[in-house]
This record gives structure tokens, C-alpha cells and sequence, in this order.
């Protein structure tokens, strides 16, 4: 997803769960037209309504998705899509509970999907119950009820698995999901930093920034690194951060960790920035003193502190 001006991570963030649990819907809106033809409710007018309630949670979150600028709207986005998978599921499970071949708790374990993408584990785990009570009701509707024999312990183990399973997904998602939104913050702040260098030079040659031209920019960089002072000589170091970390024999992976390590990041943090494991990044360590002649972490730190930019 492209990052759009303005926006922080978790916002991004949310509206890409959003897109996901709309796909999930529509397979799950696919699922309750083919149980319909195939079981035959007797409430005909339930099925199409159950059909219109999802398309409907798709149309909100496809709406909405693209104006939630806050983490409250979002917030409030979820809850209200929740809602919604909440009462299909709870409708499905209902028209089919006493079909003898069909599957209420299918619907269930969409929910269970997006509860373990939104919330905490807490609200996993009691929903996960609650899948649980709905498949002992329903082997208790089948055994008692429809007469069709005892109950297929098999199956009633089946789902409860399906559903830990999707619960686990969903967690794991969402801790994908954190990882990229650190790693989009730390991009950030990078891009940021970089900007702020090109703006303090416009400034000091006197150019506004939205007016300058690419042959002013040159002018006024070569204007600062022909002029004195202590403010020019600050800039100057700066703008040799930008162009000298790349030409340490550094591979590009260096070079963000590199970045990354001079504003202090821990080795896990690092890692969950850049989607790799703590080992990985100390293996690069490794690699960057021995290209740097650096003997130590320590001395990695303090060279990416004067060669990276500053915190």
C-alpha cells in the first residue's frame, strides 16, 4: 500500500485489515448462497437478508475504509463492521442450527478472524469459547432433537481446531501488522530527516522551498559549502550524512541498520523494524565492523551516531 502524506501507520494499518476482512466477507457471503441452494432453508427471505448484511459490512468498510484519517474512526469502523459479522454469524448459525448436513458454525470462524485481527487476546479467547458453546449446541440439536444418533465427537474436535487455527492467524497478522508499522515509522523519520536537511538549505540560501528549481538547490549547496560559520558547518555535516553512508562498502541492508542503530534502536527492535530476526541483525554487526574496523558494538554505535544522522 502507498503511504499517503499525513497519514500515520496504524491508520494505514487499519484500513488494510478492513480490505482484508472484506475479502474474507465476500467468500463468506459466497458460502451462505451456496448453503442456501444446497440445504434449502425454509426462511427463504432470511438467507437473502443474511446475503444483503454482508454485502452491506462490505459497502460500509469500502466506503469508510479510505476516510478514516484518525485512530478513533478507525476504532469505530471496526466496531461497527464487527457488529455486523457479529449478527450475520449469529443469523446463519440460527436459520441452519436444525438442518441435519449443514454447517452453522461456519460463519463463526469469520468472526473469529476478525475479533483475533482487531482485538486483544482477551476477546479471542472468550469468542473462541463462544464458537465452542455453538458447536456443543449444535451436536445437542442433532443428538436430541433431530434424533440422528450421538454425537460426532470428531467433528465437534474438527471445528474447535479450524477455530483456534484461524485465531492464531489472525495473530499473527496482526503482529505483521506492527512490524510493518514500525518499519513505516522509521521510514518516516528518515524521510523526514532528509527533508528537513534539504529545507534548512534552502533557507539559509534564501530560497523558499516550493519555489526552488533544481539549478537553485545546486547553487545554494555549493553557496554553503563555499560560505563560514558554525550553522553552515552543522549543514554541512549533515548533507555529508546523507551522501556518505551509502559510499561506506555498505550493502543497502547495512545501511538501514546503520540508520536504524544511531537513533538507538535495541537489536529487537531492529529487527521488528526491518522483518528479520535478532540473529540476522547481529550477524550484519558482524559483517559491518569488519568492513568498518570497528571492534566492537559499541563502536558501531558511535560510528553510526557521527555517520548516520543525528537523533
Amino acid at each position: 500500500m502507498r503511504a499517503e502524506p499525513g497519514l500515520a501507520p496504524t491508520i494505514l494499518s487499519a484500513r488494510r485489515i478492513e480490505r482484508l476482512l472484506m475479502r474474507v466477507r465476500y467468500l463468506m457471503t459466497g458460502f451462505v448462497v451456496a448453503s442456501a441452494a444446497l440445504f434449502a432453508p425454509t426462511d427463504h427471505l432470511a438467507a437473502v437478508a443474511l446475503v444483503l448484511l454482508l454485502l452491506g459490512g462490505n459497502l460500509l468498510a469500502h466506503r469508510e475504509a479510505p476516510r478514516v484519517r484518525t485512530v478513533g474512526a478507525a476504532r469505530a469502523l471496526a466496531l461497527r463492521t464487527t457488529a455486523i459479522d457479529a449478527v450475520a454469524a449469529g443469523a446463519y448459525y440460527l436459520l441452519f442450527l436444525r438442518h441435519p448436513s449443514a454447517t452453522p458454525v461456519a460463519l463463526l470462524t469469520a468472526l473469529v478472524l476478525g475479533i483475533a485481527l482487531r482485538w486483544s487476546w482477551r476477546a479471542v479467547g472468550v469468542m473462541t469459547a463462544g464458537f465452542g458453546v455453538a458447536v456443543a449446541v449444535r451436536a445437542y440439536v442433532r443428538t436430541e432433537v433431530l434424533d440422528l444418533g450421538a454425537p460426532r465427537v470428531e467433528l465437534i474436535a474438527l471445528w474447535v481446531v479450524v477455530a483456534l487455527l484461524v485465531a492464531a492467524l489472525g495473530r499473527e497478522i496482526q503482529v505483521q501488522e506492527r512490524r510493518w508499522q514500525t518499519a513505516a515509522a522509521a521510514r518516516e523519520q528518515v524521510a523526514a530527516d532528509l527533508r528537513a536537511t534539504v529545507a534548512q538549505t534552502l533557507a539559509l540560501a534564501g530560497i523558499g522551498r516550493d519555489q526552488a528549481t533544481h539549478d537553485e538547490v545546486l547553487a545554494a549547496v555549493r553557496a554553503i559549502i563555499d560560505g563560514a560559520g558554525e550553522s553552515h558547518d552543522q549543514l554541512i555535516e549533515r548533507v555529508a550524512t546523507v551522501l556518505a553512508v551509502p559510499h561506506h562498502g555498505l550493502s543497502p541492508r547495512e545501511q538501514e541498520i546503520l540508520l536504524l542503530l544511531a537513533r538507538g534502536f535495541p537489536d529487537t527492535r531492529i529487527a521488528a523494524a526491518l522483518f528479520i530476526s535478532p540473529s540476522t541483525v547481529r550477524n550484519h554487526f558482524a559483517n559491518m565492523r569488519a568492513k568498518l574496523g570497528q571492534g566492537s558494538r559499541a563502536e558501531l554505535a558511535a560510528f553510526a551516531a557521527r555517520y548516520a544522522f543525528p537523533t
